[in-house]
């Protein structure tokens, strides 16, 4: 049957296609401004996925400085810890090491003995001469 001429369907085929591309023009407002809200924020996923990446990499370098740094210290930690536990051994069983300690920090003596105290002498060091005051008393030619 030719266009237009009768059937149950006539003129409905018309009416979609206009109805389909006739789109009001709040719609087409709408979807422009969804379809470029969504390129947008694909724009600035991407653009911060690709920029955390790089960021990320200096950050674990970072990390990496830091626990060799961590590291260090613990095991100079660990070596104090058992520096002071071998004080500690050698302070509770050895009578000779809590007389040092006492004649060292609290400046104990057995009655009788005699201390003598040497003091060094100051050394005056003499101040640097510099370009700046050197030329302050040179001549001029």
């Amino acid at each position: 049957m030719p266009r237009g001429q009768g059937g149950p369907y006539r003129g409905t085929v018309g009416r979609l296609t206009r109805h389909l591309v006739e789109v009001p023009a709040p719609w087409r407002r709408w979807a422009t401004r969804v379809v470029l809200a969504a390129v947008v924020a694909t724009v600035l996923a991407v653009g911060g996925w690709w920029l955390a990446g790089r960021s990320s990499a200096d950050h674990a370098d970072a990390m990496r400085a830091q626990l060799r740094g961590l590291d260090a210290e613990s095991r100079r930690i660990a070596g104090d810890n058992a520096r002071l536990a071998r004080d500690v051994e050698a302070l509770k069983t050895d009578p000779s090491a809590i007389e040092d300690i006492a004649r060292e920090e609290l400046g104990l003596v057995y009655p009788g003995e005699v201390v003598l105290r040497i003091e060094p002498e100051s050394v005056v060091v003499p101040p640097r001469v510099t370009a700046m005051s050197f030329g302050a008393f040179s001549k001029k030619i």
